[in-house]
């Protein structure tokens, strides 16, 4: 039938990548492959190569010592991607000891901490930067706890203050590592740095890196020219050059106490955080913060507005009249109201959202109890690895043991076979002198023959009809 014509094509057909979607172009029709792939193509460039290329390398890549190489091909994590062609990311991680004295004469050696010496280049941890987050949230929180004095405390004289409290505003940079200028990467590299070898490293993992854009089976790349390959330890480091640019640009219009006292930064995440004990506080850190955003348009860096948000507390006989000062609603897609803090007096500066709590750098910042807030986030986040792998492991418990395949093994050597055509076609190909003749019985004439003489074509059709043996003679 129709059907079962169809379901045999369709089994016995190649697998081919279904089409998710195609594009249309302004008449409503659907658009053919080349068209397709030059409106892709514009749109990359326009993403990805808004910048000049690079310009060719000069200069030698530092050697790669061999035992360092091998440390970090076992570092690779078995399910990374690799390049085309390539064995899997398991198969290095495995074979790192074998391989690393072939790849290091190719390879060229990365700096050691013994030649880093000369370096201005210096990456903070991340951990000395929660340290001194945890210390803010702390004083702040114990200023608003003494600034309600009791009863008792009154009476003995105590005041409340006009105003204290803290106010931090957390910053997300939209697609922060794919915007970045490559040639201001590489003009910076010089400035901090006297080995030459280095910046040729860096300039060789960006230079005619391309993307590829696939369209109706057809492939087709575009260079690309902004932003920092990603996937390397590098990408941190790199994008921490811009953000030191932006530091020192603020450094010389604010001040170095100021900017390190109130600015911290890791990556592409930036916090401006203050403890306010006046009203002058709140403005010279809404200041901060403008700048701030200022500096990163400068750089053509993208703030992401609906994903930086505003932390404040505060507590005092002016904490009702600031707050409400400085505070903002809206409401989002759903109709519901959304508390904003405006980093301005009037409604023409911009505002953000506020909220009770942040994660920043794998902790809840808060000025509440963050450290019960980040036990249980923690606790959350370990629930949820805990299913998964049970998930895992009952999935793996429900499979059935794959049954054994029969085996065949060779007489004359010790190969094995599935079937017995394999071993049949390996016996007359490798032991032709052991192989007996093989004759399908209904083209046998040794054992259809009468005294010697084959029979007709239409006596064999009677044979097998009847389906009687004729009796054996001698063999031909």
């Amino acid at each position: 039938s129709l059907a079962a014509s169809f379901e045999k094509g369709r089994v016995d057909m190649p697998w081919q990548p279904q089409q998710r979607a195609q594009l249309k172009n302004r008449d409503g029709r659907l658009m053919g492959p080349a068209e397709e792939l030059e409106v892709l193509g514009e749109f990359a460039v326009s993403t990805f190569g808004a910048h000049a290329p690079l310009p060719e390398r000069t200069g030698s890549l530092p050697r790669l010592d061999p035992q360092l190489l091998a440390k970090h091909i076992r570092s690779i994590k078995p399910h990374k991607a690799v390049p085309k062609g390539s064995a899997p990311a398991a198969a290095w991680k495995l074979c790192a000891d074998e391989v690393n004295q072939m790849l290091a004469g190719a390879a060229r050696e990365l700096l050691s901490p013994a030649h880093e010496g000369g370096s201005a280049v210096r990456v903070s941890s991340w951990k000395g930067l929660v340290g001194c987050a945890r210390e803010n949230l702390r004083e702040v929180r114990q200023l608003c706890g003494t600034a309600s004095p009791g009863r008792q405390e009154l009476r003995e004289g105590a005041l409340r203050p006009d105003l204290v409290g803290g106010l931090t505003f957390a910053l997300d940079l939209s697609q922060a590592f794919d915007t970045v200028s490559r040639q201001e990467i590489i003009a910076t590299l010089p400035a901090l740095t006297d080995d030459p070898a280095l910046v040729s490293l860096v300039h060789a993992l960006h230079h005619r890196s391309a993307y590829k854009l696939a369209a109706q089976g057809e492939v087709t790349e575009v260079e690309t020219t902004t932003g920092i390959k990603q996937g390397c330890k590098l990408a941190p480091s790199l994008f921490s050059l811009l953000t030191g640019k932006l530091i020192k640009e603020l450094i010389e219009f604010f001040g170095e106490d100021r900017v390190c006292a109130f600015l911290t930064g890791y990556a592409d995440d930036l916090t401006v955080h203050r403890t306010i004990r006046s009203v002058a506080d709140v403005e010279a850190c809404h200041v901060l913060i403008r700048a701030v955003l200022e500096s990163l348009k400068d750089h053509k860096l993208v703030c992401n507005q609906s994903k930086c948000y505003i932390l404040a507390k505060f507590a005092g006989r002016q904490a009702a009249s600031v707050t409400k000062q400085y505070t903002a609603w809206t409401r989002n897609e759903a109709g519901e109201r959304i508390k904003l803090w405006r980093i301005g007096k009037t409604k023409y500066f911009p505002t953000f959202r506020w909220v009770p709590t942040i994660k920043f750098l794998g902790i809840k910042a808060s000025y509440g109890s963050f450290e019960m807030q980040t036990l249980t986030f923690r606790i959350s986040e370990a629930k949820q690895k805990l299913h998964q792998a049970g998930l895992s492991l009952e999935s793996a418990k429900s499979l059935k043991a794959a049954e054994g395949t029969p085996v065949i093994s060779c007489q004359d050597c010790d190969r094995s076979f599935v079937s017995e055509q394999g071993l049949r076609l390996h016996r007359a190909k490798q032991h032709p002198e052991a192989v007996e003749r093989y004759v399908p019985e209904r083209f046998d004439r040794a054992k259809h023959s009468v005294n010697g003489a084959c029979p007709s074509p239409h006596k064999l059709r009677e044979l097998d009809a009847a389906k009687e043996p004729l009796a054996l003679s001698a063999p031909l």
